[in-house]
């Protein structure tokens, strides 16, 4: 398995939805149950703000070489296990003559 090994910026942002079915009663009573053994998964809106010409090339051809499908090891801010992860999206903005800065979409996935 391949790991994700770039840092990203402190602007990146963690969101976590559980996947749950809501069963709504007549009489105002809701009943709510996990779907599946791996309901709870988090998506990382990841930045990474004027990086080197280079470092921005490699960034983005790690994106390019899975295509959006293979998942690679990654390390999450503040966390100490590691995860997998697809990065299906990603943006590069041209910043200066010197720098670019890539925004990516990190969407946990359950494997073995």
């Amino acid at each position: 398995m391949t790991t994700f090994t770039y840092t990203v910026d402190f602007s990146s942002a963690k969101r976590t939805q559980p996947k749950i079915s809501n069963i709504q009663f007549g009489d105002g009573y809701a009943q709510r149950i996990a779907q599946g053994i791996n309901n709870v998964s988090s998506n990382w809106s990841v930045s990474f703000v004027n990086r080197t010409l280079e470092e921005a090339t490699e960034i983005e051809n790690f994106f390019i070489a899975r295509g959006g499908t293979e998942s690679f090891d990654w390390t999450p801010p503040r966390e100490e296990i590691e995860i997998k992860v697809v990065c299906t999206s990603w943006e590069r903005s041209f910043s200066n003559p010197v720098s670019d800065t890539i925004r990516a979409t990190f969407e946990q996935v359950h494997e073995p």
